[in-house]
């Protein structure tokens, strides 16, 4: 071998690169992950906060409603099947039904 000196410093180099490489990627890559796992944290915690807006939004407005009335949609609600969550919530017909003489 011409320049044994250079083989083996040309060798160390490349796994000192390798190692630094691996290490430097995985710090990255943890650290994308846990941004990405707060994102979904908030993501939950703000669908829940709307979620639980909703229903005192709706208590709110039954109570200004009959109690017949109220009963009837309460009833309407619980009987209708769960739909996906990913689905635009549209009015029912049976619910328009039921409010059809308190509008």
């Amino acid at each position: 071998m011409r320049y044994p000196l250079c083989a083996a410093a040309s060798i160390f180099a490349s796994l000192a690169l390798s190692v630094t490489g691996t290490l430097v990627g995985a710090f990255f890559g943890l650290q994308i992950g846990q941004a990405g796992a707060e994102h979904e944290r908030r993501n939950r915690q703000m669908a829940e906060q709307s979620r639980q807006r909703a229903e005192e939004v709706a208590r709110m407005a039954l109570a200004h409603l009959p109690p017949d009335t109220a009963k009837e949609v309460l009833t309407a609600s619980q009987e209708r099947p769960r739909e996906s969550p990913n689905k635009s919530v549209q009015p029912k017909a049976e619910l328009y039904e039921v409010l059809g003489n308190h509008r």
